[in-house]
């Protein structure tokens, strides 16, 4: 039998009849975040924090066209999101980044919702920096976030008439960590907040017309931990604040015709805790305050508003209760 003249070349040719390997949904994702991210970076860049809507929205409505035809899970996002830990983007395009997680998890759980499925999705950042991680994320089944550094972690999550079940931030360092959650029509089932430092913490949770069942925040170190929660014709059904270091706790919760049901805050140590709760047509039902220590507690709360019943309990501080107004005032100190 002849040799054949080239038989490199044969081996070359059968290689290149190989069928190459398919993208991943996940690096699909991965491509489709670099270009969306560069552009915008240039959209969002010198926007505060209040003026990021509109660029969600035209983000996240380009993000919908282009994930179409792409079948991505859950784990996928998850994936996604550990591949950007630390990235090395400047705030912009760290902004835009952000908005970006918070879109996919949003198409991704309405796309679940219409199949009659849950989204959970739950990220351990393992102590890395992701600033704006989920920002803006309209809907959600069930999200989870644990151990990251970075300012504006899931910020208005389940807000502008979207919907959040069940949401918990964990080990989290930076300010802002669920700041505006269920706000501005938007509704969300249960928060929680555990073991956060840093400042405006939960704050105008449930505020803007927006609505929240249930909302836990305890091992906090910082100020405005759940200030204006369920402000401005707001609704909060119930919050429980334990373990928290810092000025203004709860301060202006439920003013401004907003409504919080009941209030249990105990083992804080700042001033200004729950001062000003339901002021200016606002109300607040019932609050249960005990061992708190600094000045200010429950100043002026009530005033030209409604407080229901104040139990309170080892208050320790200057003007506690001064100027506060109640159907009812109950101190439970021992005789």
């Amino acid at each position: 039998m002849t040799e054949p003249l080239f038989p490199k070349l044969l081996g070359i040719q059968k290689h290149r009849e190989v069928v190459e390997r398919p993208q991943t949904s996940l690096e699909k994702l991965l491509e489709i975040e670099v270009e969306i991210t560069k552009r915008y970076a240039a959209e969002v860049q010198g926007k505060g924090i209040w003026d990021l809507k509109p660029y969600y929205e035209m983000l996240a409505k380009e993000l919908q066209e282009r994930t179409a035809q792409l079948p991505y899970t859950a784990r996928d996002l998850e994936d996604l999101v550990h591949t950007k830990i630390n990235s090395s983007y400047n705030d912009s395009r760290q902004i835009a980044l952000g908005l970006l997680t918070g879109a996919l998890l949003d198409i991704l759980t309405q796309r679940n919702r219409r199949k009659g499925k849950e989204t959970v999705v739950k990220v351990n950042g393992n102590d890395g920096k992701f600033s704006y991680l989920f920002a803006y994320a309209r809907n959600a089944d069930s999200i989870d976030v644990e151990n990251f550094e970075g300012n504006n972690i899931c910020l208005y999550l389940g807000s502008f008439g979207g919907e959040v079940k069940k949401a918990l931030a964990k080990n989290i360092k930076g300010n802002n960590t669920l700041a505006y959650a269920g706000s501005y029509k938007g509704s969300v089932g249960s928060i929680e907040a555990r073991s956060i430092k840093g400042d405006l913490t939960l704050v105008n949770t449930g505020s803007n017309k927006g609505s929240v069942k249930a909302i836990t925040a305890h091992d906090i170190t910082g100020d405005w931990t759940l200030a204006d929660a369920g402000r401005n014709k707001g609704s909060v059904k119930s919050i429980t604040a334990h373990d928290i270091t810092g000025d203004y706790t709860l301060e202006f919760a439920g003013r401004n015709k907003g409504s919080v049901k009941s209030i249990t805050a105990h083992d804080i140590t700042g001033d200004y805790t729950l001062a000003n709760a339901g002021i200016n047509k606002g109300s607040v039902k019932a609050i249960t305050a005990h061992d708190i220590t600094g000045n200010w507690t429950l100043w002026c709360a009530g005033s030209n508003g409604s407080v229901g019943s104040i139990k309170y309990k080892n208050l320790r501080g200057k003007e506690v209760l001064s100027g506060a107004v109640a159907k009812s005032k109950i101190c439970e100190d021992e005789k």
